[in-house]
């Protein structure tokens, strides 16, 4: 019951723009809705008398034991939700025992979330136009800060779109700068070349987010991925697209 009350109480206390632009979605929403829709849809079969007095949650991704298969994905410009922004996300993930992935669009620096988390991380890169070199920049930073892979989301190519937040006049805050990233924007036209860019610079492993074809998630295994993550970004850049649950 608590889990489902966080967003209604969130509401209380985040500004009303700032909220929207945290929970609402792209155009009609129907991605977003969907999301959710596609999880209730999904029935489980227990699996009684089976002699255990409790399931055991533990899982690996990508060499790193976690307590349970839930992950922190990235989420950007947390600062709009919470004083502790990135860091206390990344603190919280630690403690219970499972992996956080970090934003490029962070109001925290790549140092300061890694020496606010002894537990697994990773960056998720937006790469930034016509500046490889400032994006190559970022992910010699990641592994220096000792993140255990990156993220290069495909499917957005600027902050979240919301016509609720637009209706509600908001704009960010000055004071919540997004720390990584400088002020050239974001690549807008990204292709294979980019996988390579990213696999050529770093030697962490390279996860690919936004995948929600066969096709895809098969050639970006053969571009050398090292793991797929089924994502529609949570119905906030295109709607109208399939619940990740659903295709995956």
């Amino acid at each position: 019951k608590q889990i489902f009350n966080l967003e209604e109480e969130a509401a209380k206390v985040i500004p009303a723009g700032a909220f929207a632009f945290i929970a609402r979605g792209a155009e009609k929403e129907w991605t977003l809705k969907e999301n959710i829709a596609a999880f209730d849809r999904i029935s489980l079969l227990p699996g009684y008398l089976s002699g255990k007095p409790q399931p055991d949650l533990t899982t690996t991704l990508l060499g790193h034991r976690l307590s349970l298969p839930v992950i922190t994905t990235p989420m950007g410009a947390q600062g709009l939700a919470h004083i502790s922004a990135e860091k206390g996300t990344a603190e919280g993930t630690a403690e219970a025992g499972t992996l956080f992935t970090m934003s490029t669009a962070a109001n925290t620096t790549i140092e300061d979330v890694a020496a606010a988390s002894k537990g697994p991380k990773r960056l998720q890169i937006y790469l930034l136009e016509n500046d490889r070199p400032g994006s190559a920049k970022l992910l010699r930073r990641a592994e220096a800060a000792g993140f255990s892979a990156i993220v290069f989301t495909i499917d957005a190519f600027a902050r979240g779109s919301s016509d609720a937040a637009e209706a509600l006049g908001f704009s960010f805050p000055p004071s919540l700068r997004l720390v990584n990233m400088g002020t050239g924007g974001l690549k807008k036209s990204l292709s294979w070349d980019d996988v390579s860019f990213i696999r050529d610079t770093t030697k962490l492993p390279l996860v690919i987010k936004g995948a929600l074809t066969p096709a895809l998630a098969e050639r970006a295994v053969k571009a050398g991925a090292a793991a797929i993550q089924v994502s529609n970004h949570g119905g906030r850049q295109l709607d109208g697209v399939p619940a990740s649950i659903s295709v995956l």
